[in-house]
C-alpha cells in the first residue's frame, strides 16, 4: 500500500527511501508488531532497484513486492506509467523509448527468472510486455515525436483534482493530436477490460 508513497517526495528511483520512512509513520499510528516492520521497511525501500543483482527467495516480501511492481510496468496501462515518470524524471524525449523498453525488458527476464513456473502468469506478462515494446516500434502507437505530446496532455491533466487515468485518457482522446489519439484509444481499452490482469 505504501511502496510508492515516496513519489509525492521524491519522483526519482530512490523514492523508495521516502516510502519507508513515511510507511514506518503509518506501521507506528496502526500498531503493527516491532518484528513484523523490519521486512517491510526493507521490501518498501528496496523494491524499486531493478538491477536485480542479489537473489532473494520467491517467496520473500521484497520478491512479491517488487515483481508486483512489475506487473504494473507493461502493456499501454504500464507505458503511461512509464511517459509519466520518465518525463518528469526528465528523460530526454528521443532516448526515452529506448530507455522505457531497457527498463522493461530487465523488469520481464526478472519476472521469467523468478515466477517461470506460474505458466499463466507468465503467458498474461509475455502479453503486454510485447503490447509495450510493440507501441515503442516505428509504426506503433508511440513512437517518433507521440511521446513528447503524450506526455504534454497527461502533465495537463494529472494535476486536475478527482483526475483517473481513464479520464486523461478520454481528454488525449478529444483534446489530442492524430498522432496521439491511438495511444488514448488503446490505453481506454485496456482499462475496460477488467482481465488485463
Amino acid at each position: 500500500m505504501t511502496h510508492d508513497i515516496g513519489m509525492s517526495v521524491n519522483i526519482g528511483e530512490n523514492h523508495g527511501r521516502e516510502s519507508s520512512k513515511l510507511c514506518k509513520q503509518f506501521m507506528t499510528l496502526a500498531e503493527v508488531p516491532l518484528h513484523l516492520q523490519e521486512d517491510i521497511l526493507f521490501a518498501v525501500e528496496n523494491h524499486d532497484r531493478k538491477e536485480y543483482s542479489q537473489e532473494y527467495p520467491v517467496n520473500s516480501l521484497f520478491t512479491i513486492l517488487s515483481v508486483a511492481d512489475d506487473t504494473d510496468a507493461f502493456g499501454y496501462t504500464g507505458l503511461y506509467r512509464y511517459i509519466e515518470i520518465y518525463s518528469a524524471r526528465g528523460v530526454p524525449f528521443p532516448e526515452m523509448g529506448r530507455a522505457i523498453i531497457s527498463n522493461a525488458k530487465g523488469r520481464y527476464s526478472h519476472m521469467v527468472k523468478m515466477f517461470g513456473f506460474l505458466h499463466g502468469f507468465i503467458t498474461l506478462t509475455s502479453e503486454r510486455f510485447s503490447i509495450l515494446t510493440e507501441a515503442l516500434q516505428p509504426g506503433g502507437v508511440c513512437h517518433g515525436n507521440s511521446l513528447e505530446e503524450i506526455s504534454l496532455i497527461i502533465r495537463k491533466n494529472t494535476c486536475k483534482p478527482g483526475t483517473t487515468i481513464a479520464g486523461i485518457a478520454g481528454s488525449g482522446i478529444r483534446d489530442g493530436k492524430t498522432a496521439t489519439t491511438p495511444f488514448f484509444h488503446a490505453l481506454l481499452n485496456e482499462l475496460s477490460h477488467r482481465n488485463m490482469f
